[in-house]
């Protein structure tokens, strides 16, 4: 079998706080909070709006400073890690059947010295609550107002 190609960017902006990076075949995104609060988006594809229509396509990968959170909302999203029960879940949870051009999520946080992986793999058919909950809080913090 040929080795999996998994998207890479860039170094990534740090200290490390939360990351999601969703991945399809060779399309990745990526969310990523760091422990100052700043926002961070990454990724392979690019998505503009023309004329009301938005147009997709490749880019080369890439850091983005989206903004800064507010101390207030990067503290709720350390408080929702440390209660989410990330660090006990498994390095990867797998469907229960085979699915097809499936992408997968990889989450990553460090807290408190630790730092840990986990792949959701067969992403919107795979579950696995402490994911859940952190995707919940990772939205939270980034609808947080400045």
């Amino acid at each position: 079998a040929a080795p999996s190609r998994r998207p890479s960017l860039p170094d990534a902006p740090e200290p490390l706080l939360l990351e999601r990076r969703e991945e399809t075949g060779d399309d990745v995104h990526v969310d990523r909070i760091t422990a100052d609060g700043g926002v961070w988006t990454g990724g392979t594809v690019s998505a503009e709006l023309h004329g009301g229509e938005w147009a997709f396509g490749r880019r080369e990968p890439r850091w983005r400073h989206e903004r800064t959170l507010p101390a207030g909302a990067v503290a709720a999203l350390k408080d929702a890690i440390a209660a989410s029960g990330f660090f006990a879940t498994p390095a990867e949870h797998l469907p229960d059947a085979a699915v097809i051009h499936a992408s997968r999520e990889v989450w990553t946080a460090e807290l408190d010295g630790r730092r840990h992986t986990s792949t959701l793999h067969a992403r919107g058919t795979t579950e696995a609550e402490p994911l859940t909950r952190l995707a919940a809080a990772l939205e939270e913090a980034l609808d947080a107002e400045d």
